[in-house]
């Protein structure tokens, strides 16, 4: 049994409730702690009175084991998001039974929230290297420890790769059928980002602009500056959006709808700006599948990519979501003081 399980237990009435809504609406960024330090404590609220109860510290083996099932979890959870979200891409590209941006988009959202929902408890289900800086920049509130970063973006990259391979083998052969009515290669650019789309993102989308067709697609339409601050904006809203619906503060939002409404949010942004940059705003998402297209021989077109801007998919999310950080933090958080003052008026 937990720490904040036997404390609830224990309380009157009134205290358990105040843990409860406490634990509940802190469970995807409390949950992400590799090691409680002992400074750490859970507010119980009896009264006018605030009781500090401190957590319990683990063992450094237990500590240990922790970590790795977290970045298990996080390598499961980023595996299904990118698994569901890019096998989204190549259903609507190779079979056109995706009819219209929206329904790759809705399925991203579905994808996220479903791993979100299997992995939260676990690891917080951060399921992207942006999120996880942030988490750890803004540490003071989030509590999530600088150490616990390489383990959880290991897992992130880990699960990403295995889903772009996981894709390539199912739909290796409707690729090479793709390849073979429409006349491309995969070293032949720029139209070889019409196959590599399906693993790795591209600007502008080559599903809603031809690469090779420079009347509707001129190189000044989606520059890499241009690309990263739509990759930047996207991670920053859904960066806020976790940040926002994870206070505890917040009393507008059941917990347990937190992983529903970042999925939407996602989806939204995706049906939005996808036509732009092809809505990544995960680095782990984009660099392991274009890591396994390069392998599997897109080679340039997959790395460095037609425009030479795979980087933009790696640095732009991180701008946005510190970004995101910065503004939650100083202008929307609601310190844990202002919190007591407010309950106890």
């Amino acid at each position: 049994m937990s720490t904040r399980q036997s404390i609830a237990d224990n309380a009157e009435p009134q205290t358990q409730t105040a843990v409860l809504r406490a634990s509940m609406s802190s469970a995807i960024v409390d949950a992400t702690a590799g090691c409680w330090s002992p400074r750490d404590s859970f507010a119980a609220h009896k009264g006018d009175a605030a009781v500090q109860v401190p957590l319990l510290v683990p063992s450094p083996r237990a500590a240990r084991r922790q970590l790795v099932r977290k970045a298990a979890a996080e390598m499961l959870g980023t595996y299904l998001l990118v698994l569901f979200g890019i096998g989204s891409v190549a259903c609507a590209v190779l079979t056109g039974a995706l009819v219209g941006l929206w329904q790759s988009a809705a399925i991203w959202g579905c994808g996220a929230t479903v791993a979100i929902y299997l992995t939260a408890s676990i690891s917080g289900a951060q399921l992207n290297p942006a999120v996880t800086l942030a988490m750890a920049l803004f540490n003071h509130h989030t509590k999530f420890a600088w150490s616990n970063v390489p383990a959880y973006v290991l897992g992130q990259f880990a699960g990403a790769i295995l889903a772009g391979a996981t894709n390539l083998a199912m739909w290796s052969t409707f690729i090479q059928r793709y390849e073979t009515l429409h006349g491309v290669s995969r070293s032949g650019q720029p139209n070889c980002a019409t196959t590599s789309m399906i693993l790795g993102a591209n600007f502008p989308n080559p599903a809603t602009f031809a690469p090779a067709d420079t009347a509707s697609n001129p190189a000044w339409l989606v520059t890499p500056a241009h690309a990263m601050l739509s990759e930047a904006l996207g991670t920053a809203i859904l960066m806020l959006t976790i940040f926002m619906v994870t206070d505890r503060a917040n009393s507008a939002i059941d917990p347990k709808a937190a992983p529903a409404v970042i999925g939407a949010t996602l989806a939204a942004l995706i049906g939005v700006f996808a036509p732009i940059t092809q809505g990544s705003y995960n680095p782990a998402r984009d660099f392991g599948p274009r890591l396994v297209a390069w392998l599997a021989g897109w080679g340039e077109c997959a790395l460095p990519g037609p425009s030479g801007g795979f980087w933009v998919y790696l640095v732009g999310p991180i701008i946005g979501a510190v970004f995101a950080g910065l503004l939650y933090t100083f202008v929307f958080r609601v310190s844990d003081e202002e919190l007591e003052s407010e309950r106890t008026m």
